[in-house]
């Protein structure tokens, strides 16, 4: 019976959620090489170097899943402070990650530093935005070349999309906001834009109030919560904005325990978590948990990060993917 029990427990644990982070800095020693999850669940394989970088290490980067299973690690700079072009994967229809290796799998077309990333089901992933950028990169459902993608909205002289965060409009899947940019100079707020494949084109929405970047967001239901980053006069913020999905209405609502900024935010079984970061000068460690209905957050005081960190970058996982 005990036996049962242990293995019943088990198989639940292994179902439940966690997130993935690759790479950052800690502050210290550069860019870091290490994947870990956010539970620490197991050891990962970290993350190798190739051609045109000198040295291990990854920041300011992208992390996604694709519609096929592929874990990617894409662009950034490496711990030289070189741009790495460089996609590397783990593959999970091949076992668990943990008893693999990362391998090239692709060449960005272009530098992508402190971009965003996202797939669409059945579709491909795209990488948007990032320093001086205002394309995206696009990767076809089970291809191995990126291609040029949709041009953002704006242009050169008014915005950049550097720091930005995506999300996917609902459950399907089939659209996603991008939501970053200044929307009209110094204090114009930040742009939210609409992409729906099937029409290959960008929608703008009002734009936010607040002009932030280096934030994150998460869809929670019909909403998107929008926190932390820094301002255009460099103040980092604990400040929070919530954006109705159904009428595109905003409001502001609950801070961080914390200002925050180049850190991590995910669903993780059903729940958003704000982790990592930096308040300034030192990494954080903390984890922040949403309250969908204070529409606040709670610090986490029991919980923390494996490493201290900032410009790292994460995505929500299912620990049996990745543990043995």
């Amino acid at each position: 019976m005990l036996l049962i029990l242990f293995a019943a427990l088990a198989s639940i644990t292994r179902a439940q959620e966690t997130a993935l982070m690759t790479g950052g800095f800690n502050g210290y020693e550069g860019a870091r090489e290490s994947a870990e999850l956010l539970d620490d669940s197991c050891v990962l394989p970290t993350l190798p170097w190739y051609e045109g970088t000198n040295r291990t290490g990854r920041s300011d980067h992208v992390v996604l899943e694709t519609g096929d299973g592929l874990i990617l690690t894409c662009g950034g700079e490496a711990a030289d402070g070189t741009d790495d072009l460089s996609c590397v994967s783990l593959d999970l229809t091949l076992g668990v990650a943990s008893e693999q290796a990362w391998e090239l799998h692709s060449v960005l077309d272009v530098e992508r530093i402190k971009a965003t990333g996202i797939t669409i089901p059945g579709f491909g992933s795209f990488i948007l935005g990032g320093f001086k950028q205002l394309t995206s990169s696009f990767l076809p459902l089970g291809a191995t070349e990126w291609q040029a993608g949709p041009v953002l909205p704006g242009t050169a002289e008014e915005t950049s999309y550097y720091g930005v965060c995506s999300v996917h409009l609902d459950d399907t899947e089939q659209q996603f906001l991008i939501i970053g940019g200044d929307a009209g100079g110094l204090l114009g707020g930040t742009r939210v834009a609409q992409y729906d494949p099937a029409r290959g084109d960008f929608e703008e929405w009002d734009s936010l109030y607040t002009d932030r970047w280096g934030h994150a967001c998460a869809r929670v239901g019909n909403t998107v919560v929008i926190a932390g980053g820094v301002s255009p006069f460099f103040t980092i913020y604990d400040s929070t904005t919530v954006l109705d999905l159904t009428t595109r209405e905003q409001r502001e609502a609950g801070a961080m325990s914390s200002p925050r900024t180049w850190f991590g935010m995910a669903m993780v079984n059903g729940r958003v978590l704000a982790f990592g970061g930096t308040g300034g000068i030192d990494p954080l460690d903390s984890i922040d948990e949403w309250d969908p209905e204070m529409e606040g957050w709670l610090a986490r005081e029991d919980q923390r990060i494996p490493t201290a960190m900032y410009s790292f970058s994460a995505i929500p996982v299912k620990i049996e993917d990745f543990c043995a």
